[in-house]
């Protein structure tokens, strides 16, 4: 939120652009590439290879601190350097866009340039540092992919002991497919 944020005063405040058309679009097809760095960075945080990874250097002593800094460590060993990399690449490019003499090439470079060294910074700075404070410390088991599986193996095994049930004489079939009585 916060480059998207910096991106709009960018537009408003820094250009004095008066919102058109290439300023919204520029607005709206950007929203996803702000956070595109930000997303590789935590995806390796919560990285099942990150706990097992030794950093160098010296460790907090408690337990919580270590997990979070070895996971932020990982993050940024595994990924820091393609994302920079990345930036770099994608700023290069735009230079070339604020040389056009068309208008609309000229403002998408400068948003592209913006919005790709708030990203990057966002990424690398604050990003890790609200990890290290108050970055979960076991964020696979409750992530929304394993809520589901775990509702869903709950309801196959429910489904499961009502058909073994059923064969076992313990249950009789009602009117409705899937709704079965006690006996």
């Amino acid at each position: 939120m916060g480059v998207i944020i910096g991106l709009f005063w960018f537009i408003c405040v820094l250009m004095a652009w008066p919102i058109g058309p290439i300023e919204v679009i520029a607005l709206i097809v950007f929203i996803g590439y702000a956070v595109t760095y930000s997303l590789h960075v935590a995806h390796s945080y919560g990285s099942g290879d990150a706990t097992g990874w030794k950093a160098c250097g010296s460790m907090p002593a408690s337990g919580i601190r270590v997990a979070r800094y070895k996971r932020t460590a990982f993050a940024l060993a595994s990924i820091g350097s393609a994302a920079l990399g990345s930036a770099v690449t994608t700023a290069g490019c735009s230079i070339f866009l604020l040389l056009c003499k068309l208008t609309i090439f000229t403002k998408l470079g400068a948003v592209a340039l913006t919005v790709t060294l708030l990203s990057i910074f966002a990424a690398l700075v604050p990003l890790p540092a609200a990890l290290l404070t108050t970055g979960p410390r076991y964020p696979g088991p409750l992530s929304l992919r394993n809520l589901m599986n775990r509702s869903s193996f709950v309801a196959k095994s429910k489904a499961r002991r009502e058909r073994d049930q059923l064969a076992d004489g313990q249950l009789q079939q009602t009117g409705a497919p899937g709704q079965l009585e006690e006996l």
